[in-house]
């Protein structure tokens, strides 16, 4: 019985380590979403005031605050070949757009305004919207290719530079 007892007992804390590893992993997890939260609101909080001042203004103090966040929550970023963007006239950057904070990392990264153009599903994201018409974001509505080209090219006969979310989301 003291053998049966023993085994038991191994048993039983053999257990208890991977179980108390998987407690303290989602632990984690949640205080670390708790933070990245706490992060967003704070930055948008401070981004919405300032966007009364004007797009460059808010452009500028939002690429200020979208970096102080991802240094916040833990985001390492790099953009490699920044110095071949050229500082002024047309220029076209294309991104498989993945997710919503694809415009923020655009926001933080690039060494110049530029103007987004991306989807109706980033339309879907209501509370982002102030953010995106004060980064230069526009919205394509289009139901063709040919739209979204024609519109393309006239911000690119402006001299702005034009980031273009591949996946636009229109009809072929």
């Amino acid at each position: 019985t003291r053998a049966a007892m023993i085994q038991m007992m191994r048993v039983g804390l053999g257990a208890i380590v991977p179980e108390a590893k998987t407690t303290l992993h989602n632990a984690s997890a949640r205080l670390y979403a708790a933070w990245w939260w706490t992060m967003a609101a704070l930055g948008a909080v401070l981004s919405l005031p300032v966007m009364v001042l004007g797009a460059k203004a808010a452009h500028a103090w939002i690429a200020g605050v979208a970096r102080l966040f991802l240094r916040a929550v833990g985001a390492h970023t790099q953009a490699i070949g920044i110095r071949n963007i050229p500082a002024s006239g047309p220029v076209v950057l294309a991104s498989n757009h993945t997710s919503g904070l694809d415009v923020l990392l655009f926001a933080a990264l690039l060494p110049r305004e530029t103007v987004l153009l991306a989807s109706d599903a980033l339309r879907r994201a209501t509370w982002q919207r102030p953010f995106l018409r004060a980064l230069g974001v526009k919205l394509l509505r289009h139901r063709t290719y040919e739209e979204a080209t024609a519109e393309l090219r006239q911000e690119l006969e402006r001299g702005h530079a034009v980031v273009a979310l591949v996946e636009t989301g229109v009809d072929r």
